[in-house]
């Protein structure tokens, strides 16, 4: 079956992401938060030194280190790339086993064959 091998290594590094995410969700929303916070003292000083105004400071400080944090916070929650290309290549196999399907019926096609002596397939 086409894209058979592929989608387990991408169920399999999905649940291994997963894990990883949950061990360090702590560390990294401490990091993000402690990195806004910077971002927003940095921005607002700067902001209220140019407008003369502490208020208008303040808003663009909290805008900035709040995009700040939740930015961090989306990228590191998010799925990694590397897994999603096991499922995105998956996809293209199951695709292409539907195309080389329409083939006439003296054309046989094998799909997901190991390589002998090698983790690989072809």
């Amino acid at each position: 079956m086409a894209g058979r091998s592929a989608r387990r290594e991408h169920e399999r590094r999905k649940v291994r992401d997963a894990a990883k995410r949950r061990a360090k969700w702590p560390l990294k929303v401490c990091l993000a938060v402690g990195l806004a916070f910077l971002l927003y003292v940095v921005v607002e000083a700067i902001a209220t030194a140019i407008f003369q105004d502490s208020g208008a400071g303040n808003a663009i400080g909290l805008a900035a280190g709040g995009l700040l944090g939740l930015s961090l916070l989306a990228d590191w929650w998010g799925p990694k790339q590397t897994t999603q290309s096991w499922r995105k290549g998956s996809d293209g196999e199951i695709l292409t086993e539907r195309r080389l399907q329409r083939l006439p019926k003296q054309f046989v096609c094998l799909h997901d064959r190991r390589m002998p002596g090698s983790r690989a397939n072809i």
